[in-house]
């Protein structure tokens, strides 16, 4: 994530705004990841990626968001 986007990330997580925030990031190493968890994140996904992936992760942010952990 480009600097604007993790102050934008940060002044959304100040305003408790609890939307629930998935990004993208080519970078592999791993502080780069954590920096962005840390700052407000609910979850990174390490480009290039399979869609797959990016639907189940977007299904488990929903689950979460709405109280659910697991499928019931």
């Amino acid at each position: 994530m480009c600097g604007g986007a993790l102050e934008l990330l940060r002044a959304s997580r100040e305003s408790c705004n609890k939307v629930p925030v998935l990004t993208f990031n080519i970078s592999g190493d791993p502080e780069a990841r954590v920096h962005i968890l840390d700052i407000g994140a609910d979850d990174c996904i390490l480009k290039p990626f399979d869609v797959r992936e990016v639907l189940a992760r977007l299904r488990a942010l929903l689950r979460r968001q709405a109280g659910y952990a697991t499928l019931n």
